[in-house]
């Protein structure tokens, strides 16, 4: 009998992933419904990659620090935002620069890089701290041993709204604070439940739900574009020259690209003050928990803010002095990464990912949920252990930890972030001492755009005794 299979070509190894019947519908529906669940579960029966069809797309998993640099890093050039997270956001933020692509996106980062360096967020530390000092001090009666059960997510939002008006505008929302925050929070539920779906109608559409978003949207719109028309009034020699705002108007491309075109600086400013206070009022509100759940470290933290701050406000200077408590901000941003899931690309051409290869037009995803709660990279990943972060640790993994992406296109504002988080982070810490209510359970992350508590997340906050 003629061995015919003798002489059969190799048949290719089959890609690593779960068989996708009916088109995938069953795994559109688990990442839609638990998109953290669903990305930990495939990483631990699949591996390191994970291809998945999800009905039209086809859908890469990178699950290692290795992959993940040689796509989004080595390969930054073949990739582009996701077409629909661009139509979803960009109804949003309009030609903000996280929703361009190419020569438009080059420009935008070259225009807004100044206004984030540096020596630029040192300069807006300040504004930081009258920003957030006088909301701290209001928290608890001024007594000794005094204290109070605090909703920590209105909390951080009203704090990191206050810096991030302050530090845009020179400037407040006053009254409209509340509003502004409830309608931020409503936006992020909005684009979360449309990110999940191919297409949504017309949002001037009289539907369910469309009138909250255009109320939403109406109040950035009123909130933005008030503030530059009101410094576009004053006088030269009156105006704020050392906010966000000042260096936007400023901002002019050498390379030939202009100023900011009018559409161009509002949609700069709603990024800027969306993804400025949330992601920050979030990271601040797992901190504080884990202060709370782990006294031992909370006084290492506070027995540093007291030797290298003291009772004084907190300035841009201390910041490199605090590497344990910026350690503890670190683990918390591993822990709980705000952007813990969407960090999606389409591949433009075949990407080689170590022995794979990842055809044209596929959806990338990676989850920084998923690296960062790898034992490889991090040993005992679920123990909050700030030492992993200390100048004197072992190097990790490079790519391990993202939690402000990776690649040409990391969060522009990632050293702002850093910023804030720690001083106001130290000042917390001189006033209050943290803990957590008796019977009161661990909170259930949950992701809505931003990683968040599933439940109100309130923390007894006992005055201390004194600020040094």
């Amino acid at each position: 009998m003629t061995q015919h299979h003798l002489n059969a070509p190799d048949v290719a190894p089959r890609l690593p992933g779960p068989p996708s019947p009916w088109f995938g519908a069953a795994h559109m529906q688990a990442i839609s419904k638990d998109f953290l669940g669903y990305t930990r579960q495939m990483h631990r029966e699949y591996g390191d990659i994970v291809f998945v069809q999800m009905y039209w797309e086809k859908v890469c998993l990178l699950n290692s620090p290795e992959l993940v640099r040689a796509v989004m890093v080595d390969n930054a050039a073949s990739l582009i935002r996701q077409e629909r997270a661009i139509e979803v956001f960009s109804r949003v933020h309009g030609p903000s620069v996280m929703m361009v692509e190419g020569d438009d996106w080059q420009r935008l980062h070259r225009l807004l890089m100044p206004a984030f360096s540096p020596r630029r967020v040192a300069g807006y530390a300040r504004l930081m701290v009258d920003a957030a000092g006088p909301l701290l001090d209001r928290l608890v009666p001024d007594e000794p041993d005094a204290s109070a059960l605090v909703n920590m997510d209105e909390l951080t939002s009203r704090v990191t709204m206050d810096v991030i008006c302050r530090t845009l505008f020179s400037d407040d929302l006053g009254d409209t604070a509340r509003a502004v925050t409830a309608a931020s929070h409503a936006l992020n539920e909005i684009a979360m439940r449309e990110l999940m779906v191919p297409m949504t109608l017309p949002d001037n559409w009289p539907l369910p739900g469309k009138a909250a978003k255009r109320h939403a949207m109406r109040l950035f719109d009123e909130v933005i574009d008030s503030h530059i028309a009101a410094r576009r009034q004053m006088p030269p020699d009156q105006a704020p020259q050392d906010d966000v705002l000042a260096m936007l108007l400023a901002a002019h491309d050498e390379e030939g690209g202009g100023r900011l075109s009018e559409a161009e600086l509002r949609a700069q400013c709603k990024v800027i003050f969306l993804a400025g206070f949330d992601t920050s009022a979030k990271a601040l509100q797992w901190w504080a928990w884990l202060m709370a759940e782990h006294p031992q470290q909370a006084a290492l933290a506070y027995e540093e803010v007291s030797r290298v701050v003291g009772s004084r406000a907190p300035q841009a200077e201390d910041v490199p002095n605090l590497p344990y408590l910026s350690a503890t901000i670190k683990e918390t941003l591993r822990l709980y990464p705000p952007a813990a899931g969407l960090l999606t690309r389409r591949a433009m051409k075949d990407i080689q990912a170590g022995e794979w290869m990842i055809p044209a037009r596929s959806l990338v995803i990676v989850s920084p949920w998923v690296l960062h709660n790898d034992a490889r990279s991090f040993p005992q990943p679920d123990v909050f252990r700030p030492e992993r972060f200390m100048p004197d640790a072992p190097a990790l993994p490079r790519s391990a930890w993202m939690p402000f992406g990776l690649g040409p296109r990391v969060c522009i504002g990632q050293h702002f972030a850093m910023t804030e988080m720690t001083l106001v982070a130290a000042m917390l810490l001189q006033r209050y001492e943290l803990t957590r209510e008796p019977g009161q359970p661990e909170p259930v992350a949950q992701l809505n755009l931003t990683l968040r508590p599933a439940q109100t997340l309130k923390l007894r906050m006992r005055r201390r005794s004194s600020m040094a």
